[in-house]
């Protein structure tokens, strides 16, 4: 039992300092990389391939345009949050604001700070 809760102790702190080592992109995708990255996420990844997509991306994800795998290269953000930001994108007809994101339900200021430096409204 001690040793179960072990290994979850380490788990967890290995998670926390992932998130610390992200740096935010810097240049845009091109259509071809942003069709190849979608092709890519259509099976499940690793934590290792999920890593080595992120560190590819080389601009912010404009959440205007991104598919639900691109979203999903966010930390925090999963399947469900993905597909609550496109519904609130085709209800509002686009973000105008990245802070519009918080009226998806289930993004958080935790979560929004976690997030706001990796998207963009274009």
């Amino acid at each position: 039992m001690i040793l179960l809760i072990a290994v979850y102790m380490i788990g967890l702190r290995l998670y926390q300092n992932r998130s610390a080592e992200i740096v935010p992109p810097e240049t845009t995708l091109t259509p071809t990389e942003t069709a190849s990255m979608a092709q890519e996420t259509s099976s499940p990844r690793t934590e290792e391939e999920e890593d080595r997509a992120l560190a590819e991306i080389e601009d912010k994800i404009n959440i205007n345009t991104a598919t639900e795998s691109e979203l999903c290269l966010l930390d925090g953000i999963g399947e469900v949050l993905s597909k609550r930001i496109i519904e609130k994108r085709e209800e509002l007809g686009g973000f105008q604001s990245i802070d519009q994101l918080h009226e998806v339900q289930g993004i958080g200021d935790k979560l929004f700070e976690q997030i706001k430096n990796y998207v963009t409204v274009e």
